[in-house]
This record gives structure tokens, sequence and C-alpha cells, in this order.
């Protein structure tokens, strides 16, 4: 008889060897969690909020029913702690997104459970991750995302358990719940929906749930959870849809666009996870629907493993982090690996890689804390690039708001601060408060165009900031919308003692009229 596989004992093979005792899995995802929860803490207290966490706390202020970039979960909650604490600390704004990944370890480790991951390997690599594990903890949509695929997986893991199609009703309410969760957070949503029509196709047994009325209410609650995002993109003419649909449109074919956005996610997930990690996805496709459970999170992870790695040959622009759901729907596989081999202790391999990624992602920790914190590097070398500081965009720029409390310019009704960088604006608005409005100016002012009425600053000045080396575009495009315009000395900003960058500086007067929104 032919000798099982390692892959067919892991996956229960009737013809594997038997298993040890089962291991108590409680204490060790315990500690993941205390552990992981400390690490995110220490990072909302230590970093800075980044650009896309500035601009989204700045864009919080104003309620509504969905946002330019992103579906509004992740706004919401924002807008809550804002009115909950007011002057919250970037630690206070990005507990809500701890706590949620909080959540998401122990989904995880009960998706392992349900494969055979008797140790919670699989909440181990989710907090090893920095996509998970140190971006976990940050207030940013990719946090309730993640919790809401990891609902709905375990709600369609119900359902396979349920004893047939006609069961299962609390496992296709759960899924849709999940899908509508996730939805709410972020348009990724809908690639890892398209995944389950692969995985109906593929597996005959399973399409006669789809007679049952259970999916059809799964699907009616993710609807209705995620109508605010219709309605706001109905109501402004599917602006935010189109916006993100048009960053997929093919350009130009570039060698480093196209190495960006297959190997970019690596840097995500480490190397030394981000591999395996995609081999246990051609793995679980490659065993079909025989491993049912596999092959379900083989079917939801696909779609935007193969769409992010497809788009770049077409000249598009491919963020490293976009493929993070299909990557975080193969962890619990990559869990059940890990656990399958543990015992054999002749695996010097496997027991290697472990110890070296449980060492390596804390080293990287302890080398990036100090920098983002104090700017720890900048101190040993002076001449550090801030483009190779992966911190630099957590930069804080409290130094605007102390010059503009200095030159008595907080809580002036006939001034506003304006610029034309929807980054930059993120940043200022944050540091700036409530104290002086913040207004984006020109083409690409993403949901300021939304949320900051620029009618209301009709007749006020401005005060004009960009980066230094930007602020002289920016003084030749503001000049039509105000009477006169004065240079004004340039603003160090700094970090831990540390000059990261400077803020050119000018006063618009009289305010004439606002930009066209997108």
């Amino acid at each position: 008889m032919e000798e099982p596989s390692r892959t067919d004992r892991f996956a229960g093979d009737p013809r594997g060897a038997a298993r040890p005792p089962e291991p108590d899995a409680g204490r060790t995802l315990a500690a993941i969690l205390v552990v992981g929860t400390l690490v995110r803490l220490a990072g909302g207290w230590a970093m800075g909020l980044g650009v896309d966490e500035s601009y989204m706390v700045a864009n919080a202020d104003a309620l509504q029913l969905s946002y330019f970039d992103h579906p509004p979960l992740a706004y919401w909650l924002l807008w809550t702690m804002k009115r909950a604490v007011p002057g919250a600390s970037p630690l206070l704004l990005r507990l809500p997104f701890i706590l949620l990944t909080a959540a998401s370890t122990l989904l995880v480790a009960r998706l392992g459970a349900r494969l055979r991951d008797r140790r919670a390997f699989g909440a181990l690599l989710f907090t090893l991750a920095p996509l998970w594990g140190l971006a976990g903890g940050w207030a940013l949509p990719d946090v309730p995302l993640t919790f809401g695929i990891l609902l709905a997986a375990n709600g369609l893991f119900d359902v396979l358990d349920a004893d047939g199609p006609s069961q299962g009703w609390s496992g296709w309410l759960w899924a849709g719940v999940g899908a509508g969760v996730a939805l709410l957070s972020k348009y990724h949503a809908v690639l890892i929906l398209a995944g389950l029509a692969p995985f109906f196709l593929a597996a005959p047994a399973q399409r006669r749930r789809l007679a049952h009325p259970g999916p059809w209410a799964a699907a009616l609650i993710a609807l209705v959870l995620s109508s605010p995002v219709l309605l706001w993109n109905w109501q402004h003419h599917w602006v935010s849809l189109s916006f993100q649909a048009g960053r997929a449109v093919s350009g130009s074919l570039s060698p480093g666009a196209v190495a960006a956005g297959l190997l970019g996610p690596a840097l995500f997930l480490t190397p030394w996870l981000w591999w395996p990690l995609l081999r246990e996805g051609v793995r679980a496709i490659r065993r079909g629907p025989g491993d049912e459970r596999a092959f379900l999170l083989g079917c939801l992870a696909a779609p935007p493993l193969v769409l992010f790695s497809v788009l770049p040959f077409l000249g598009s622009r491919v963020l490293a982090h976009w493929a993070g759901p299909g990557f975080l729907l193969l962890v619990p596989l990559l869990g059940r690996e890990v656990d399958g081999r543990w015992d054999d202790r002749s695996d010097r391999a496997l027991h290697a890689w472990l110890r070296f990624s449980l060492v390596a992602t804390p080293v990287i920790w302890l080398a990036v804390l100090p920098q983002a914190s104090w700017s720890a590097w900048r101190r040993v070398l002076p001449a550090w690039p801030a483009s190779l500081d992966p911190t630099h965009e957590a930069v804080g720029w409290a130094d605007f708001r102390t010059w503009a409390s200095r030159q008595g310019l907080l809580g002036r009704s006939d001034l506003f601060a304006a610029t034309t960088s929807w980054r930059d604006g993120g940043k200022a608005a944050v540091a700036l408060g409530a104290g002086l409005p913040v207004v984006v100016l020109g083409p690409d002012s993403r949901n300021f165009a939304f949320s900051r009425d620029q009618r209301s600053m009709l007749g006020r000045d401005a005060i004009l900031f960009a980066k230094e080396e930007e602020i002289a575009n920016l003084v030749a495009t503001s000049r039509p919308h105000f009477r006169a315009i004065e240079p004004l000395p340039p603003l160090p900003i700094t970090r831990g003692g540390q000059v990261e960058l400077r803020l050119g500086l000018a006063l618009a007067r009289g305010f004439i009229g606002p930009v066209p929104a997108p």
C-alpha cells in the first residue's frame, strides 16, 4: 500500500497514523491574545497616527452614510471615540481596532481548531505577521474588514458542519452578519464573497444548500447592513465606486510595479510567512472538495490573490496590503500544517522555521519602535533618508499646532488652513483640531470635498501649508482663489527633537470662491 503523504496526515486522511492525545490550547491562546494586545497597545502609544489614519480621523468629524475612499465602519468607530473622549490620544482612537483584532485572533483560532490545529498555531502566525500583529492595532478599515471576513468564514464552517442542506440556519445568519460587516468596512469584501462561486461549482454536494432559504437570508442580511454604502454612492453619483474602480485601470507596464505587486505582500507578512501561506493556498485548491473546509478557504482567498497578481501586468499600481484578505484566509491552513508536523521531532526544518519566526518578528518590532517614538535611527545616523524610514508617515505635526497657538491663530472665526494634499490635510487637521479648520483645495481632495464646506470659508484668510519643497506649487495653484498671498518663514516638524521635515507656509488673504468637488 502506498505510504500516505505528510500532507494527507494533517488533512485528517484516515490512512494517517494515529494522533497523540489532543493538547489543551487554551493557555497558549490566552498568552497569544495577551502578548499580541500588549504589542498593539505599545504601538498605539509610541507611534503617531499614520497618513491614512490621520486622514480618516480628520474626516470622521463629519458623520456620513459612507465616505469617498471606503465604506463607513472604520470612520464610525473613530467618530464614536472622538465624541466619547474629546481630544482622544492616538492610543484611545486606536483602541476599538485593537479590541477588534483581539476578537479576530479568537476567530482565527476557532477556524484552526475545526481544521485540527490543536495548538492554536494559526492564531500565533496571525499575531506574528505584521499585517495583523502590528497593523492590526491601527485605525484603518482593514481591521474591521478582517473581523468581518473571519466571522463570515466561521459561519460558513458552521454550515458545512450541519447535518444536511436544510440545516445550518445559525451558520448562514452569522455568515450574513460577517459579510455585512466586511462590506461595511472595505470594498475588498466583494472579492472574498466572489470565492463562493467556484466553491459551489466544484462541490456538487454543497450546491443543494442553495435551495435552502439560509443562504438567501444571509445575502439579505449582508445587503441590509451594507445599504448605507449603496445609498451614499447613489446620492453622490457613484463617485466612490468609480474612484476605486479607476485605480485598477491599466496603464503602462513597469517591471518595478510588477515586482512590487507580486512581492510587496512579503513585506507586510514577512517573506518567511508569505511563501508558506501561498503554498498552502495552492495545496488547498489542488486537493479540491475532498478536503472541504480547506477548499472553501482556498476558494475564498483566490479572487484577491489572483486579481492583485494580474493587475500589475496590466500596468496598474497595486499596493502591497491589498492582497491581505486573501492571505488572511490561508492562515488557518498554515496553522494546521504546522500542527500536523509539530510532533515529528525529526522535522528540524519546521521547528527551526517557527523558532526563527518567533524571534525575527519581535526583533523587527524592537528595532522599529524606538524610531517610531523618538527617531532613534536618525540619532545614530543623521543622514538616514526619510524614504528608508518605515515610520516616517507616523511623524506627528504637533509643532504646527504649537506654532499656530503662539501666533494667536487658533480659535479665530476669520481664518482657516488650506493645502492641496489630502495627505498633508489629514496630518494638519489632527494636529490643529477644532482650533483651526483645514480645507483641501484642488482636484484630489478625496473626502475633504464632502466633509468640509468651502462655501463657509468665503471671505476668510487662510494659512497655506505644504512640505517646503511643494509650497511654491501650492501658492501658484491657490492664487486664483485668494485676493493676495504673502510668504511666511518655514516651520520645522520634529520627532524626539530631530527635524523630520519642514513645512512651507504662506498667508492667503480673502478666499474668493470654492474649488469644485471631484
